[in-house]
């Protein structure tokens, strides 16, 4: 009513006025005074109560990554990194352990998990990036030109090969209820998952995606309530027997922190804050991990090599767990009681005498440099060592490791190859140049990857071709190369993609 009253006095006023300037005249004058009561006459939009709460883990805000070099430049300086304060430490300063392990808890229900759920998938964050079909060819034809064709042909006879040999429950190795074979299983599961995820597929791959989403499922239902993927074996005493418990429980965790950081599907952040937290607490005081997660005076480094990837791989997804950074940041003062000297690190230390052995310099590099310590002095005095071996021929490698039990070949080539990629310089070029066609030239017809001799189980192969394809996919699998990952508090700062909108 108030607004027509306006109206009319408004068109008596242009009645006033003749001819065509008073008519514009009239028009203008009504235009701006419809435009003011619309302007303050709208009001603000009423809602139900509406809040927003933010989830803490969400993706990264990731400055885009440096060009890569080519091959044959050498790669940029890493970021200066402040190493441990020297000391002497013949040994690590470990805890004690109570007498024996308390049995795993009951599996997790697992009513809100489904396959359609992990079909989910959203952009890869930056660190991930190299992993789709477009990045792959360009960084292939980049890193190794001459065999970038043949690199992508063989890791598709090698996914197809694993692929027919999946169990019907999803999991890869042996189908025996064994305590051990459980274990074994969650391993070789998470190796291959892992093998899988470098070649950028998910849940919602054409090809691979049942595949992917069975593992996952796999490794979900069998979560207990402690967070463990797999039965650890009691303990009996330190160093009695190897427990491959520990290493399939950080395995699994490391391949679904990379499912999570590929398809961000919100059903896997819980599972993965137990997974890690289990890691976390099971770091010794100082700084190493051993089997069962056992704290007496025992350190092994390759059971510590898998935890510290894992622990890297959950920070770079963004799930974050209370002691993260701080079990990474005490990992350097168990290298540094491995280290033999010149590069080389003690396989074991504790209450037996110390064994080196040059496969697990890989290891110790690998791992400093994913935590963004590249520049540590023991990643450099382990590079340093690296950089005096040579690339072997496949059957000669065999030979080389003959006498070892637990470490083949292809798990000393899946380390080595990783940190001299990530070093760069003359090294990785003279490794990169005899490196892919000796793996290329070793894979059998079918797809796979075996030792040359001798009569290897079904779970050998399988280990050796996860371990071969993912030393192939070494060209594109974790980027940036040489930029170091954000801390947990970055991250938490910087993430914020996944929000959870209640209404009152």
């Amino acid at each position: 009513m108030v607004e027509y009253s306006r109206h009319e006095k408004l068109k008596r006023l242009g009645s006033r006025f003749g001819g065509p300037a008073g008519s514009l005249l009239v028009h203008a004058i009504i235009v701006l005074a419809l435009t003011r009561w619309i302007v303050h006459e709208i009001p603000e939009p009423a809602g139900p109560g509406v809040t927003v709460e933010t989830v803490e883990d969400a993706p990264p805000a990731i400055d885009p990554p440096p060009p890569e070099p080519a091959v044959g430049e050498d790669a940029p300086p890493s970021p200066p990194v402040v190493s441990a304060p020297k000391m002497k430490m013949p040994a690590p300063d470990l805890e004690s352990l109570p007498a024996e392990v308390s049995a795993p808890s009951p599996p997790v229900p697992s009513a809100s998990i489904t396959r359609e759920v992990l079909e989910e998938s959203v952009p890869a964050p930056t660190r991930f990036s190299g992993r789709t079909e477009e990045r792959r060819k360009k960084l292939l034809h980049r890193h190794v030109p001459e065999h970038a064709l043949s690199i992508e042909r063989a890791l598709t006879r090698a996914l197809d090969w694993l692929r027919d040999r999946q169990n019907a429950d999803g999991s890869w190795g042996p189908v025996s209820g064994a305590k051990t074979r459980t274990q074994e299983r969650c391993r070789l599961t998470g190796l291959v998952l892992m093998t899988y995820l470098a070649h950028g597929e998910t849940g919602s791959s054409r090809e691979y995606g049942h595949a992917v989403r069975d593992a996952m499922m796999y490794l979900l239902e069998a979560q207990d309530g402690s967070g463990h993927f797999c039965p650890v074996v009691p303990f009996s005493s330190p160093g009695h027997a190897d427990d491959l418990g520990v290493y399939g429980h950080a395995i699994a965790t490391y391949a679904l922190c990379e499912a999570y950081g590929l398809t961000r599907a919100p059903v896997l952040r819980d599972p993965l804050r137990k997974a890690l937290t289990v890691i976390v607490e099971g770091q010794q005081r100082g700084g190493g991990w051993d089997h069962r997660y056992q704290k007496a005076e025992w350190s092994d480094l390759s059971v510590a090599g898998w935890q510290v990837q894992a622990l890297c791989a959950g920070r770079a997804a963004g799930v974050l767990v209370p002691g993260l950074e701080e079990a990474l940041e005490r990992f350097p003062r168990a290298l540094a009681a491995h280290h033999a000297g010149e590069g080389v690190f003690h396989y074991r230390i504790g209450i037996k005498t110390p064994v080196s052995h040059d496969y697990m310099t890989g290891v110790a590099v690998v791992c400093l440099q994913l935590m963004g310590s590249g520049g540590h002095e023991l990643a450099q005095a382990g590079l340093g060592h690296l950089r005096r071996c040579r690339i072997s021929e496949w059957d000669e490698g065999w030979e080389k490791v003959a006498s070892r039990r637990s470490f083949n070949i292809a798990y000393e080539w899946y380390y080595t190859t990783q940190a001299l990629f990530h070093a760069g310089g003359g090294p990785w070029r003279d490794w990169n140049k005899r490196f892919a066609p000796m793996l290329l030239d070793a894979q059998e017809r079918d797809g796979c990857w075996k030792p040359p001799s001798g009569d290897p189980s079904g779970e050998e192969i399988i280990s050796v071709t996860a371990y071969s394809a993912l030393a192939l996919q070494v060209y594109y699998r974790i980027l940036p190369s040489f930029q170091r990952e954000p801390s947990a508090c970055e991250h938490a700062s910087a993430w914020t993609s996944e929000v959870d909108v209640h209404l009152d």
